[in-house]
This record gives structure tokens, C-alpha cells and sequence, in this order.
């Protein structure tokens, strides 16, 4: 990431702005112009020629940008900086396994996944490998894997062999191994609780001191963005009081299919 800082003789210049001037910005690279994030001392512009605000900026021939009506009455013009390259997302996506049912003891454990992915990452090498192994297992490449019924032997894998299950299954360890991913997994003992209130508790407690215990993890992202089908509504409202509460307004939660 390149961070461009103008200079006292910029800086002077900005001081005198008016909302019809212009300013040069330092030249930049082709791949320096994909995103380019201007920083005021009281608001934060994302500007790219795609983005929002992209009518503040426009190309010359001298291969500059031009940065014009960057001034309002609200405005310090002589305060901000230029933040020049690649904006980072970071995916989160959540699964979950187990139930909310404190009186049966016949699933007493929880588990909690969080799966990241930095959205700069390409996985389009994995995709491939994975389309053709499943191709060459007479699989339909487009259709999803469910590990849980492969495991089993359920529909749609009940009338393959083991053999067959072998590969399916090393395919899929494999192409998961090669991914450029982080995760966490969170268990959780429900018999642990006395409660279903004092469960929740421990679950938003535990998913709070991980986040924080990783908080220069998280903050190395621009934006975050939260994939869950919404499954549960204790897990939905669980994520809002960590991820949504600790890092708004930069992350969304989307829905996952």
C-alpha cells in the first residue's frame, strides 16, 4: 500500500482551495489506479474511477490525476493524504454445528467455524484444480460438496464405492489445503452452562477475546464482510454484537447461500 503525504509547498497550496479548484495528485501506476482512498481530517472519501465520488477525479495526459471540489465550508483542506493502491477485504464465512437445546444431552457440543479469506487472494487456480478432479471422478463440477452426507454415505453419494469416496474426499482435503484461508473453530460443552442465557454469554465472550486477541489482524483489512445463511438467530445476533459492534461502519453482513 502506498501512502502519498503532500508536501509544505502542497500543503500551502491546499490552504487557498476553493470548491472550483483542482490539485494535481503524484503520477501513478496503472495498478496504483485501481483504488485510491483520499483522507480528510473530519471524512473519509473511497474514490476510483469506478467508485463513489469517481466524478472528483479524472485522468490528463500527463498521466496525473486531477482531484477537483475536494473543499467545503466543513473541510480542512490543508489535512489529508493521499492512500494510493489495492483496497484489502476480508471474507468471514460462518458455519455452525449443534443446537440450542440445553435440556437434551444427546448433542451436548457446539462448534463454531469462521473461515478468512482475504478477497486480494486468488483462489482461481484451486477452483480449477477442483473442477477437474471432480470432472475426472465423473462428478458435476458445478454442483456443491457436502462433506457431511460423503462422510455417510447419504444422497447424493449412497451408491458410490469406497474407493470412489476415497478420491472424492482427498480432492476435497486437498483443494481446502491449498487455499490461501485462515480459520478458527470454536467448541463449545453446552453441559458447561447452566443456562441457555449464560451459554450465549460464554459463546460472545469467547468470540470477543479473539477478536481483540487478533485486533492487528483484523484492522490490516479496509473492509470486512460476513457470510452466514442465518441458520440460527443466536448465532446472526451473536455477530452483530461482535464483528458488526467492534468494527462498524466497515464491515457487512451478507447472506450466504
Amino acid at each position: 500500500m502506498k501512502v502519498y503525504k503532500p508536501t509544505a509547498e502542497e500543503q500551502e497550496r491546499a490552504r487557498n482551495f476553493t470548491n472550483t479548484d483542482s490539485f494535481d495528485c503524484p503520477k501513478m501506476t496503472k495498478e496504483d489506479l485501481k483504488n485510491c482512498v483520499c483522507f480528510f481530517s473530519d471524512s473519509v472519501y473511497i474514490t476510483s474511477r469506478s467508485g463513489r465520488h469517481s466524478d472528483n477525479w479524472m485522468k490528463n495526459r500527463t498521466g496525473h490525476f486531477k482531484c477537483s471540489r475536494l473543499t467545503s465550508s466543513r473541510r480542512d483542506p490543508s489535512a489529508f493524504f493521499y492512500k494510493v493502491g489495492t483496497m484489502k477485504t476480508l471474507s468471514v464465512m460462518i458455519d455452525e454445528a449443534g443446537n440450542f437445546d440445553m435440556r437434551s444431552s444427546a448433542n451436548p457440543i457446539y462448534c463454531l467455524t469462521l473461515v478468512f479469506h482475504n478477497q486480494n487472494d486468488s483462489i482461481d487456480d484451486q477452483i480449477k484444480y477442483l473442477e477437474a478432479g471432480l470432472t475426472a471422478l465423473g462428478q458435476d463440477s458445478r454442483k456443491a460438496i457436502h462433506t457431511s452426507p460423503l462422510i455417510r454415505r447419504e444422497p447424493p453419494y449412497q451408491n458410490m464405492g469406497r474407493e470412489e469416496l476415497s478420491k472424492l474426499m482427498a480432492l476435497v482435503t486437498i483443494f481446502v489445503k491449498k487455499l490461501p484461508i485462515k480459520y478458527k473453530a470454536f467448541i463449545f460443552d453446552k453441559r458447561e452452562s447452566d443456562s441457555y442465557n449464560a451459554f450465549l454469554g460464554k459463546m460472545n465472550s469467547e468470540v470477543r477475546m479473539f477478536i481483540h486477541s487478533n485486533l492487528s489482524f483484523f484492522q490490516s483489512f479496509d473492509n470486512i464482510v460476513i457470510y452466514y445463511d442465518r441458520g440460527q438467530k443466536e448465532i446472526s445476533d451473536l455477530l452483530k454484537a461482535t464483528f458488526e459492534e467492534i468494527f462498524k461502519p466497515n464491515v457487512k453482513m451478507k447472506l450466504a447461500f
